[in-house]
């Protein structure tokens, strides 16, 4: 249990039913081994989200959490079942979660790669900082935040339904537009402690950090765009997967075909990014996501 809580988000369901999952993919490792022809790394938080998207697609209008609160009330024998019809049916359950991670959306977009940003984001002093990912692991222990990022996350609301960060599997992560504008105000005590309650419960810092310049990124995205609106709620999670993973086949496009092999890589090669090169990777990921659609 200490190495699932060290990888995975603060939620205890998704503990439980990740410890769950192992039991069973140990059971069919040996009654149906053909099942992971060609699997070299089992990912069993990965292996939930496909469980959840065929859950999501059987269930119909149901959100990503809402589904996930389905997928967490099935029985034992429910979840070992659906376990293994996921894995039979791997490839397409793949493109279905690509599906369903694309974002819907009103306004103009097509201008977003038009601007980039620059090395002027970097904090002061930043090109005498050889180890971005010890930075980040500073700025996140610390988590002091001002005025102007709570205001860039109010900015953000105005332009989706909602945002979720540090655990795309639980509503309780989420922040929805349409409650908070109406009840609250921008600098107001009470959303400002919202926002950083869900920070806090990031429990790495470094990936604290990099939670908190994706949410810089996109207010500023957004600010920029201003007719831009989400139809969808943003999880800063999913952003950030599709950040790494663009970011790193930008540098190795000889991986396309074999990323999941190098994902690891990939993360750590992104932690040591400068913020302005992370910003770029979140407006690529935003554009991935609007263009799938």
């Amino acid at each position: 249990m200490p190495i699932i809580r060290s990888y995975n988000s603060t939620d205890t369901s998704e503990h439980i039913i990740i410890q769950e999952l192992i039991l069973y993919l140990g059971m069919l490792i040996k009654s149906n081994p053909e099942l992971f022809t060609d699997m070299h790394t089992i990912r069993v938080g990965h292996i939930l989200q496909l469980i959840i998207v065929r859950q999501k697609r059987e269930s119909g209008n149901d959100s990503l959490d809402q589904a996930f609160n389905r997928v967490f009330s099935l029985s034992p024998s429910l979840l070992s079942r659906r376990l293994k019809e996921t894995l039979e049916d791997y490839s397409n359950t793949e493109d279905q979660l690509g599906q369903v991670e694309t974002l819907h959306y009103e306004g103009e977009c097509r201008t977003l790669g038009s601007a980039r940003f620059s090395k002027k984001i970097d904090p002061k002093g930043g090109e005498g900082i050889i180890d971005w990912y010890d930075w980040r692991e500073q700025q996140g222990s610390v988590g002091r935040e001002n005025n102007a990022f709570y205001g860039s996350v109010w900015d953000i609301l105005h332009h989706c339904k909602g945002l979720m960060m540090g655990g795309k599997l639980s509503s309780k992560n989420r922040l929805d537009s349409e409650n908070i504008l109406s009840q609250m105000t921008k600098g107001e005590q009470s959303f400002k402690l919202q926002v950083s309650h869900l920070l806090n419960k990031i429990q790495a810092p470094v990936y604290r950090q990099l939670t908190v310049e994706a949410l810089k990124a996109l207010a500023s995205i957004f600010r920029d765009n201003a007719l831009l609106h989400i139809d969808d709620i943003l999880l800063t999670d999913i952003i950030i997967g599709h950040a790494v993973r663009i970011s790193w086949l930008q540098a190795h496009p000889e991986h396309t075909e074999n990323y999941e092999a190098y994902t690891s890589l990939a993360w750590q090669e992104f932690y040591r990014l400068p913020p302005h090169s992370v910003a770029n990777g979140i407006l690529d990921a935003l554009i991935h996501l609007l263009d799938n659609n």
